[in-house]
């Protein structure tokens, strides 16, 4: 394998089995192994176990390909943009549930910790306010709390479906989104403010904080260094 099929396959490795057996229980050498290398590999690509947690974050994490939506020509057609992002951030969710299971089994470890699972919230957070606020011209209170609103919907739908199977039979997530995004789509339309009106909105320096120190590689790249 080449150095970057070699970490990717650690990665794949380390996330199957930390959201198994959490962070504490599961050894680089147990890891090492399952990806087919040795230990001295597994640390000569990622230096520490916690960097190795850490990387399967930021290497899984929602990449910039799911923003394609919010390109300055979808400002014509919000609606359709915002419904984009909701399912493909869904299926972000269906698609690395390890993720979701290893956050959930390891906040006490978290705590403290550079894992980039605010990182990654904040970033859809400010993406998605911007975004409305530059769309519907509404202020940027209402459009951080319009997105901070979508983000916990998305995932409320997420968790009941998949992780406490909350409804029996499962609703239709995909028609619950649908739904959820077009009253809000419809609510900022009626409340739509002339430009002038409306202070202009600023997520920049929030974004600049909340954004990764160090560019990681992306599922969606595949690159590594």
């Amino acid at each position: 394998m080449s150095q970057n099929e070699t970490a990717v396959s650690i990665l794949h490795a380390a996330r199957d089995l930390f959201a198994e057996k959490g962070f504490s229980n599961i050894s680089t050498r147990r890891i090492a192994k399952k990806a087919g290398v040795n230990e001295v590999t597994l640390f000569r690509h990622f230096g520490t176990k916690t960097a190795l947690y850490e990387s399967v974050f930021e290497f899984f994490g929602m990449t910039s390909g799911a923003y394609a939506s919010f390109s300055r020509d979808s400002a014509s057609r919000p609606e359709e943009a915002l419904l984009e992002f909701s399912l493909s951030l869904y299926s972000f969710f269906r698609n690395n549930e390890p993720l979701v299971r290893m956050e959930l089994r390891e906040q006490s470890f978290l705590e403290g910790k550079t894992i980039p699972v605010p990182i990654i919230a904040n970033r859809n957070k400010n993406i998605l306010a911007e975004y409305i606020a530059r769309s519907y011209g509404v202020p940027s209170a209402e459009a951080e709390a319009t997105a901070v609103s979508l983000l916990c919907s998305i995932w409320g739908i997420y968790m009941a479906n998949h992780i406490v199977c909350a409804f029996s039979p499962e609703p239709d997530s995909d028609a619950c989104i649908t739904a959820f995004v077009q009253a809000l789509a419809d609510s900022l339309a009626r409340h739509r403010a002339t430009p002038e009106a409306v202070p202009t909105a600023d997520f920049s320096d929030r974004a600049s904080v909340d954004s990764p120190t160090t560019a990681l590689p992306t599922a969606a790249t595949g690159g590594l260094r």
